[in-house]
C-alpha cells in the first residue's frame, strides 16, 4: 500500500471520528437545550454551555488544521468580524461585561454551527442536518406531551417551573389565562420551536400514521403556547412550502394556498385575536415607541435616528440591545442598555447599518440559495427561512441561546448542503441529489 493511499484511509478515519464526535456533542447539547428548565432546576444550566464551548474548542482545532470553509460564506465570516469590531467598541466604551455577553449571544452559536459544518466531510454534511433535525423531532414530541400536561394538569411541571408566570391571568396581563412553556422555560420559544418542527416533519421519513401524530401535537402545543410566533411562522411556511411545489397546479394550488389562511383565522380564535393583532402590528412597525409602555420596552425610532454619524454606520456597540444582557445582570441591565422586542432591531442598533445590511444579506442569500434548489430539502429550508422572517422582525427570541441553538442550523445549512458547494466544475444540483462525492 503506498504512502497515498494510508493518507486517505487516514483521513477517513479521522472525518468518521469527528462525525460521530459532532453526533454525540449534538444529541447532547440539544437535549440540554430543549430541558433546559431541568438543568436549571438542578443548577447544572453551566454544564451545559461549558460543554458547547468545549465542543467547539474541539471543532475549531480540526477547522484550523482542514479549514474547509466554502468560498461563498464569506458573507458570514463578514457579519462575525464586525461582530469583532463592535465588541471593541463596547470595551472602548468601558462597556466590557455588556459586550462580552453580547458577542456571546450573537455569536456564540452562530460560529457554533459554522465550525461544525465545516470539520464534517462534505459527503456526510447532509446526512448530519438530517441528525439534527431528526433529533430535535422526537425531542419536541416529548417536549409537546409535557406541555399538554402543563397546561391542562399541572403548571409547575413537577416543580420543575414554579413561577406562575404563565398561569396567572393576572400577571399575565393579557387574554389569554394561561400559556405552556413545557421544559424550554418561554412560551415564546416553545411555539417558534414547535413551528419549526412541523416544517421539519416534512424533511424526515416517518411512516404517514406517525407524521399525523406528530402534527397534532406539534399544532396543539403550539397552540397551548399562547404565541402568536407560531402561528404566524406556521402561515408563512405552509404558503411558502406550498407555493414552491411542483405538483401544484390550477384549483389544488389555490386551495393549498388558501388553506394555510383558514388554519390561521381557526389558531387567531383558539389564541384570543387581540394579541395576535398586536404582534402582526409590531413586525411592521418594530420601531414604533407607541408599544413602549405596552411591551413593557424602549425601544423607539429616536434610538436609531438620535445617534451620530459613526453610530449610525458602525452602531452603538454589541450588547447594548441584547436581551441576554438582562438575564445575566438579573433583569437590572445598565442605564445604556435598551430593551427591545425585535432581533432586527438589536442587530441594527448595536452593529450598525454595517452590521445590519450583512446580516440581511447573509440571511438573504441563504433563503436565495434554498429557493434555486427543487427539491423538497431546499423547499423547506426556504419556506422556514421565510417564515422566521417574522420572529426576527417582532420577537427578541434568537438573541437568546435557546433559540439561537436551535435556528442557526436552518441558516447556515443552505451554504454547505444546497446550492454552495467547492465543487465549482460539477453542477450544484447534481451534488445535492447524488450521494457520490469524493472525499475533501
Amino acid at each position: 500500500m503506498n504512502t497515498n493511499n494510508i493518507a486517505i484511509l487516514h483521513n477517513k478515519f479521522y472525518n468518521s471520528q469527528i462525525l460521530v464526535l459532532n453526533k454525540v456533542f449534538i444529541a447532547a447539547l440539544s437535549i440540554f437545550i430543549v430541558f433546559k428548565s431541568i438543568f436549571t432546576y438542578l443548577n447544572m444550566e453551566i454544564y451545559g454551555y461549558i460543554a458547547s464551548f468545549l465542543f467547539l474548542f474541539i471543532n475549531l482545532l480540526y477547522f484550523t488544521l482542514s479549514f474547509k470553509l466554502p468560498s461563498k460564506s464569506k458573507i458570514i465570516i463578514l457579519f462575525f468580524l464586525i461582530g469583532i469590531l463592535s465588541l471593541i467598541i463596547s470595551i472602548v466604551n468601558d462597556n466590557i461585561l455588556i459586550g462580552v455577553v453580547g458577542f456571546i449571544g450573537t455569536y456564540f452559536y452562530m460560529t457554533f454551527w459554522l465550525i461544525s459544518f465545516s470539520s464534517i466531510n462534505y459527503t456526510e454534511r447532509k446526512s448530519f442536518f438530517y441528525y439534527y433535525v431528526n433529533i430535535m423531532v422526537v425531542l419536541a414530541s416529548i417536549t409537546a406531551v409535557f406541555a399538554i400536561y402543563q397546561y391542562f394538569v399541572d403548571p409547575t411541571l413537577f416543580g420543575v417551573n414554579p413561577s406562575q408566570r404563565y398561569s396567572d391571568i393576572e400577571l399575565l396581563g393579557i387574554s389569554i389565562t394561561r400559556r405552556a412553556t413545557s421544559f424550554i422555560g418561554s412560551p415564546q420559544n416553545l411555539g417558534i420551536y414547535f413551528g419549526l418542527m412541523i416544517g421539519c416533519l416534512t424533511l424526515i421519513n416517518y411512516k404517514k400514521m406517525v407524521k399525523v401524530i406528530l402534527y397534532l401535537l406539534f399544532t396543539v402545543g403550539g397552540i397551548l403556547s399562547g404565541s402568536s410566533a407560531f402561528v404566524i411562522f406556521l402561515l408563512l411556511f405552509l404558503f411558502a412550502y406550498n407555493y414552491r411545489r411542483q405538483d401544484i397546479k390550477g384549483i389544488k394550488g389555490i386551495l393549498m394556498v388558501i388553506i394555510p389562511v383558514i388554519i390561521l383565522l381557526v389558531v387567531f380564535h383558539l389564541q384570543r385575536i387581540e394579541n395576535i393583532e398586536n404582534t402582526i402590528w409590531q413586525a411592521f412597525y418594530i420601531f414604533d415607541s407607541r408599544f413602549d409602555e405596552a411591551l413593557g420596552s424602549t425601544y423607539s425610532m429616536n434610538s436609531l435616528l438620535v445617534r451620530d454619524t459613526f453610530q449610525h454606520i458602525f452602531g452603538n456597540g454589541i450588547g447594548l440591545a441584547n436581551r441576554l444582557v438582562e438575564v445575566v445582570t438579573l433583569e437590572n441591565p445598565p442605564a445604556n442598555w435598551i430593551g427591545n422586542e425585535s432581533y432586527l432591531f438589536m442587530i441594527f442598533f448595536e452593529l450598525g447599518l454595517l452590521g445590519g445590511v450583512s446580516f440581511l444579506m447573509l440571511y438573504g442569500v441563504a433563503i436565495f440559495y434554498s429557493y434555486k434548489d427543487k427539491t423538497v430539502y431546499g423547499r423547506t429550508l426556504f419556506a422556514i427561512l421565510l417564515g422566521l422572517t417574522s420572529n426576527l422582525a417582532a420577537t427578541p427570541s434568537a438573541t437568546g441561546l435557546t433559540m439561537s441553538f436551535i435556528i442557526w442550523p436552518f441558516i447556515i445549512a443552505p451554504f454547505y448542503c444546497l446550492y454552495l458547494n467547492h465543487y465549482r466544475r460539477v453542477s450544484p444540483m447534481k451534488l445535492w441529489a447524488s450521494e457520490r462525492l469524493e472525499t475533501d
